[in-house]
């Protein structure tokens, strides 16, 4: 009984969709400097989106981390430790959540990015390739005061198993 309370104070629904996401990318969505999330596929769905930052980090998106503005983002989120790259010249990648549930989201829209020049623009600032593929318009984006450990990331959509849905209402803003 005091689950459902719980539940129902904080807002949160019993059932929450999962999205999982590489770093730097969720970081940049749960600290709102991310407006929107490039996908090669489109999406009907609209409603509430678990941030999950996936346990995965390329030499790609190491070096997404040392271009601006993304940078100077994670820097100003405090998610870099700027002493460390003018002491050392390298930067400590320890602040960024991996295998970890970080931030809730609403998908709003879905646009195609090909006509709306307004969209992806964080991609096209570092001359990603976007051709063809669709925007995922985000709102109401709450970073979680505690990120909520789960390793198992899936492609596309995903149930967020019940327990992990309790948890997220817990920690949410």
């Amino acid at each position: 009984m005091q689950r459902k309370t719980l539940l129902t104070n904080m807002s949160a629904p019993a059932k929450i969709v999962g999205l999982t996401l590489r770093q730097p990318w969720a970081s940049l969505i749960s600290i709102c400097f991310k407006k929107d999330e490039i996908r090669k596929w489109k999406t009907n769905y609209r409603g509430l989106v678990a941030v999950h930052a996936g346990v995965n980090f390329t030499r790609y998106e190491k070096g997404v981390c040392l271009q601006e503005p993304v940078c100077s983002a994670l820097e100003q989120a405090g998610l870099f430790d700027p002493e460390i790259r003018r002491s050392h010249g390298r930067h400590d990648f320890s602040r960024l959540q991996f295998g970890a549930i970080i931030a809730t989201m609403r998908i709003t829209d879905c646009l195609d990015v090909d006509s709306h020049p307004n969209v992806a623009l964080l991609e096209r600032a570092l001359k990603e390739d976007c051709a063809g593929q669709y925007a995922f318009q985000l709102a109401e984006v709450k970073l979680l005061s505690k990120p909520i450990p789960y390793r198992k990331g899936f492609l596309g959509f995903w149930t967020v198993p019940p327990e992990i849905c309790e948890q997220i209402a817990a920690v949410s803003g």
